[in-house]
């Protein structure tokens, strides 16, 4: 299966997991947005490394800002996940989410930001990519999946 294959796969997938007609709409967006975009698509697909690394990712949203939402942030880590072939988005702790990426964490943050600009859910204030140690140090970490 092709790179472009999987990727509709993985939303197509996506879409019938969710009854929320918001959140189809959204991943369609999403969808559409990547294929939309060469350098976007091309960043998301370009390589596939052997053993991935996991990144650890944590938005910070506008003060009073009713629309941006963890939710659909959340649904575009769990779609990058799956496209690079993730068992799933882990939360150890609040606010902060963690996924295996296939490439660098500069790709990562180039495709959350080009994400944000043209959607309202997301559009945050600040945005951190950064390594996450495995095994990672910590107390009362949660270890299972947040969302798959």
């Amino acid at each position: 299966m092709s790179a472009e294959d999987r990727m509709t796969a993985t939303f197509d997938t996506l879409r019938s997991e969710f009854r929320a007609r918001e959140k189809k709409e959204f991943l369609s967006e999403l969808e559409g947005q990547i294929l939309d975009d060469d350098n976007l698509r091309e960043a998301i697909l370009r390589r596939r490394l052997p053993s991935a690394p996991y990144f650890m990712v944590t938005f910070d949203r506008k003060p009073n800002d009713a629309s941006f939402s963890y939710a659909f942030a959340d649904l575009v880590l769990v779609a990058l996940d799956r496209i690079g072939g993730g068992s799933g988005i882990f939360k150890p702790i609040n606010q902060l989410r963690v996924l295996r990426w296939n490439a660098s964490g500069d790709d990562l943050l180039r495709v959350l930001r080009a994400v944000s600009r043209v959607n309202a859910h997301l559009k945050f204030r600040r945005l951190l990519v950064a390594p996450y140690p495995v095994p990672p140090v910590g107390w009362k970490l949660d270890p299972k999946p947040y969302l798959r």
